[in-house]
């Protein structure tokens, strides 16, 4: 796979591994979602190439300090380089396992930056100020915990919920048993998708559920507050629900 200027000029399927970009190109037209197709076997940027650099098998811009894509065996570098995980960035790389600790100082992390992935425990640092919804972390039949940093100003965990303080709304979830909690006004899109989820409970002051949701998530017993938004959500869906105690 090579790039030049901006666009992908070589991708075929005995290199589609490996990503060159030499020192011509003058941008990423694709910026990320490179990683959509899958593991990388390695990435190089040739010397002379001002505007992109490799730290730790990832792709990192110099400018907006971008992390485009990672490849096998990455790491995200923890120099300040990075202050934004893009789209797909370690989508799919079997080598991103076990706990991940994004570093102090990323302030961004894109949609599904980390999906299909086998991490079990993931760490937000209190520098992230921006997570984009749909499928953050999801791979079938897994539910990696989330830990956010106390003093994290814009997001907090609760209920095997990931939540945005300023919108209230719900952006990821992980664990079996998801309890969303009194307050929060909106499930994000493709929050709850492809996990063999037990049970989720819906508060009195959900208000949304963006559409792109409930895809492959098993048989989970929907428990919801009478009258409420949730309850004629589930209802219009044919989704089977029973009332709160």
């Amino acid at each position: 796979m090579k790039i030049e200027n901006h666009v992908i000029v070589e991708f075929d399927k005995e290199d589609e591994k490996h990503l060159f970009i030499p020192k011509e190109a003058e941008g990423f037209a694709v910026d990320g979602y490179v990683g959509f197709f899958g593991e990388l076997e390695s990435v190089e940027v040739e010397e002379g190439n001002s505007l992109f650099h490799v730290k730790d098998n990832c792709l990192i811009s110099n400018k907006k300090g971008t992390l485009i894509v990672a490849a096998k065996g990455a790491k995200i570098p923890s120099d300040g380089s990075v202050k934004r995980i893009f789209n797909f960035a370690f989508n799919m790389l079997e080598s991103v396992k076990g706990e991940v600790r994004i570093p102090e100082g990323v302030e961004e992390i894109g949609a599904r930056a980390f999906g299909g992935t086998d991490i079990e425990k993931l760490y937000i640092p209190a520098s992230v100020k921006t997570i984009y919804e749909g499928f953050f972390l999801q791979k079938l039949d897994t539910h990696p915990e989330i830990v956010v940093d106390e003093n994290n100003p814009c997001y907090y965990t609760e209920g095997g919920c990931l939540i945005e303080r300023d919108t209230m709304s719900v952006v990821a979830v992980y664990g079996d048993e998801i309890v969303i909690p009194e307050g929060v006004k909106r499930l994000g899109a493709g929050t709850v998708c492809f996990y063999a989820f037990k049970k989720i409970v819906f508060p009195a002051s959900l208000t949304e559920i963006d559409k792109v949701n409930f895809a492959m998530i098993g048989s989970p017993e929907f428990l919801v507050p009478e009258n409420s938004y949730a309850e004629s959500y589930l209802k219009e869906q044919k989704l089977p629900y029973a009332y709160k105690k």
